[in-house]
């Protein structure tokens, strides 16, 4: 059973210049043409080591060549996602026997010796800008660490190749589960939120706001002093915080009523990611089965709201 996370990546225009136009899903597939060009030239002057994402110590992630490929099988002139996948691996220039500590490999000269070798399949939607990395059964990197690798893969092609552009990403969390907070909680202590707004058409006031005023990152943190509590989320930023799952995050410190009593807990919306997932059927391949991931991707997107019918 493969489970994927979602992380919605963007380039959001800077201004309203015709530069600055969306850049449509030709855009985000030349965004992953580019980094897939990149990733072949490392591999073949061996330099992964120098360019992969440092995770911690001696623990590394990067990409590896992806390719794009029809939504649906034999259709020539079909849309096109991104079949491709990460590696995490440890760097290690010697192994030994646990209990002789007689060495079993040493690096030569040439030699690049890793340990702990994992591949994580992504399919990258270009219409939804949507990447969904295969969990592996809970074995993938942190969310923070994911996110921040994912800025040094595409940040400096973002910027390169699309200099009227910003590039934002997010993972996509549950929006129901930050509502029931918001509607079970009867305090709240604290309330941050990272926002951006929204690529492409939205009816949502806030993050039509937002794109009207080309706001491309807003930090907010309300809080109470003293051991006070808000009754309410405040009208004022109500929307910014309801917007957090699809398009930011939020870290919400609140109090509700547990057997009677008033009990102060936390919520994080990277504690709830939206998954898509699915196991590969026997006549199916495994092309078809990402294809098929493909299709629930975009069935989240228009279940979320993220994408029109």
């Amino acid at each position: 059973m493969s489970k994927f996370i979602v992380f919605n990546i963007q380039l959001l225009p800077v201004d309203r210049a015709a530069e600055s136009e969306e850049v449509g899903p030709d855009g985000y597939l030349q965004l992953f043409w580019h980094l897939n060009e990149q990733v072949k030239k490392v591999l073949a002057a061996k330099a992964l080591m120098l360019t992969a994402f440092r995770l911690v110590q001696d623990s590394y992630f990067a990409p590896l060549p992806a390719t794009p490929v029809t939504a649906v099988e034999n259709g020539a002139d079909g849309e096109l996602f991104v079949l491709g996948a990460f590696i995490k691996f440890d760097k290690t220039s010697s192994v030994e026997d646990l209990y002789t500590r007689v060495t079993l490999f040493e690096q030569q000269e040439g030699q690049e010796g890793i340990s702990g070798r994992r591949e994580y399949p992504f399919i990258f939607n270009p219409r939804a800008h949507w990447l969904a990395v295969d969990t592996q059964s809970g074995r993938l990197p942190s969310i923070k660490n994911l996110e921040k690798a994912l800025n040094h893969f595409l940040k400096g092609i973002a910027d390169e190749h699309f200099p009227h552009h910003v590039l934002t990403i997010n993972l996509v969390s549950k929006k129901d589960e930050l509502v029931s907070v918001l509607e079970r909680a009867v305090g709240f202590k604290k309330i941050e939120v990272d926002l951006t707004f929204k690529n492409g058409p939205t009816s949502d006031e806030v993050l039509d706001d937002f794109a009207e005023n080309r706001l491309h990152r807003l930090h907010l943190r309300a809080t109470t002093e003293r051991g006070g509590v808000m009754p309410h989320v405040p009208q004022t930023i109500d929307g910014i915080v309801r917007n957090a799952a699809g398009y930011g995050r939020a870290s919400i410190t609140f109090v509700e009523s547990v057997d009677g009593k008033n009990v102060t807990t936390s919520f994080q919306t990277e504690n709830a990611p939206e998954t898509v997932g699915g196991r590969q059927q026997r006549n199916e391949d495994t092309t078809g089965f990402f294809r098929r991931m493909n299709s629930r991707l975009l069935e989240l997107a228009r279940k979320v709201g993220h994408l029109g019918d």
